[in-house]
C-alpha cells in the first residue's frame, strides 16, 4: 500500500531521528546477548528470536535513512518501504529454513562431518569407514558410524571404539550421543610374503643385500 499511496511530506524533526536510533539500538543490544547465549548454550530457538530483532533494527534503520533523507530534500520512502519488504521476506525464509532443519532432525553440515571421519580415520586400527551418519535435534548432535578395525579380538575392538568416541566428544560439542554401530574385524583372504632369493631362484639369499631378486607368494588364509 505505501508505494501505491499517494504521495505525502512528512514534517522531520531531528527529536525524530533520535527516537528512531534509540528504537533501533535497544533490540540491537538486545540481539547481540541473546545470539551470543544461543551459540554457547546451541539454541536455535534464541538465535532465531535474535534474528528477528535484528530485522526490527534493519527496518528502523532504514527508516531513519528515509526520514534523514526527507530532512535532505531527498524523497526516500518508496524505495525505503519496498527495501524493508524484501528484508521482511528475506529474513523471514532464513529463519524458517532454520526452523525446518531442527524440526526434521537434518542431517550435520559437511564440514562437521568431515572432521569426524578425520578423526575416526587419525586411529591406526581404523581401516575403513563403511557408513557415517550425524543430524540435529534441537541443541543437540548424534552422530552414528560403522568402521572397520584391523584387530582380530573383541576387547580392543571395543577399547578403539570408545577412544573414538571420546575424541569426537571433545572435538565437536553439543554432541549427546556417539554410538559405534559395529565393528568388525579386517579379514584377510590372502597373505603376501616377500623373499630375497639367491641367483638360482629357489634358494633364499643369506641377506637382503646378496639377493638377486625377490619373490613374491600369496598364500589363501583359507587353506595355507
Amino acid at each position: 500500500m505505501s508505494l501505491l499511496a499517494a504521495s505525502h511530506t512528512p514534517d522531520v524533526r531531528p527529536l525524530m531521528l533520535a527516537g528512531v536510533l534509540l528504537a533501533a539500538a535497544i533490540p540491537f543490544t538486545f540481539s547481540r546477548c541473546e545470539v551470543r547465549l544461543g551459540r554457547r548454550i546451541n539454541s536455535p530457538s534464541l538465535i532465531a528470536d535474535a534474528t528477528e530483532f535484528r530485522a526490527h533494527v534493519l527496518s528502523s534503520g532504514l527508516v531513519f535513512a528515509a526520514l534523514a533523507g526527507q530532512m535532505l530534500g531527498w524523497p526516500l520512502d518508496r524505495p525505503v518501504a519496498m527495501a524493508i519488504v524484501l528484508w521482511i521476506v528475506y529474513a523471514g525464509w532464513n529463519t524458517l529454513k532454520d526452523a525446518m532443519r531442527v524440526l526434521l532432525d537434518a542431517s550435520l553440515d559437511a564440514d562437521t562431518l568431515n572432521l569426524v571421519r578425520r578423526l575416526i580415520t587419525g586411529h591406526p586400527e581404523v581401516t575403513q569407514v563403511n557408513s557415517l551418519t550425524g543430524r540435529n535435534s534441537g541443541g543437540y548432535r548424534f552422530i552414528e558410524t560403522e568402521i572397520a578395525l584391523r584387530v582380530s579380538e573383541l576387547m580392543p575392538a571395543h577399547q578403539i571404539a570408545s577412544a573414538i568416541e571420546e575424541e569426537i566428544r571433545a572435538e565437536i560439542p553439543f554432541v549427546e550421543r556417539v554410538l559405534v554401530v559395529h565393528t568388525e574385524p579386517t579379514s584377510r583372504e590372502v597373505l603376501r610374503v616377500i623373499a630375497p632369493l639367491a641367483d638360482d631362484h629357489m634358494t633364499v639369499a643369506e641377506t637382503f643385500g646378496t639377493a638377486a631378486r625377490f619373490g613374491f607368494y600369496d598364500i589363501r588364509a583359507a587353506d595355507g
